[in-house]
C-alpha cells in the first residue's frame, strides 16, 4: 500500500521561493523545476525510507534532486510521508532550520 506525501507550510513556501528565484531567468525552467521537485517529493509514496538518513535527527531522511535536498518524517502508522523542507544546497547551511 502506497503512503500518502504532504508538504508543510515550510515546504510550499521553500518550494515557492526556489521557482520565484529561476524564473527571474526563466518561466518555463521554473515551471520545469517546481515539477521535477514535487515529482521527487511524490516519489516518495513508494519506498518512502530510501532517502539517506540525517545527522542527529533520527526520525528525518533527506533525498537529493539536482542540487535540492527534500528533508521529509516518514509517519509509519499514519502511511504518510511529510516533506519537511525543500532546500537549495548552495545556500548558506546555517540558514536551515529543521523541525525536531
Amino acid at each position: 500500500m502506497d503512503f500518502k506525501v504532504g508538504l508543510t507550510d515550510e515546504a510550499i513556501a521553500d518550494l515557492k521561493s526556489i521557482t520565484e528565484y529561476v524564473a527571474r531567468d526563466s518561466a518555463e525552467a521554473a515551471a520545469h523545476v517546481g515539477n521535477e521537485l514535487i515529482a521527487t517529493a511524490e516519489s516518495l509514496s513508494f519506498l518512502p525510507n530510501r532517502g539517506a538518513p540525517v545527522k542527529e535527527r533520527s526520525n528525518m531522511r533527506k533525498l537529493f534532486r539536482w542540487h535540492y535536498a527534500i528533508f521529509y518524517r516518514v509517519k509509519e502508522s499514519e502511511r504518510l510521508v511529510e516533506i519537511l523542507r525543500i532546500w537549495d544546497m548552495r545556500r548558506d547551511p546555517l540558514e536551515l532550520v529543521l523541525p525536531m
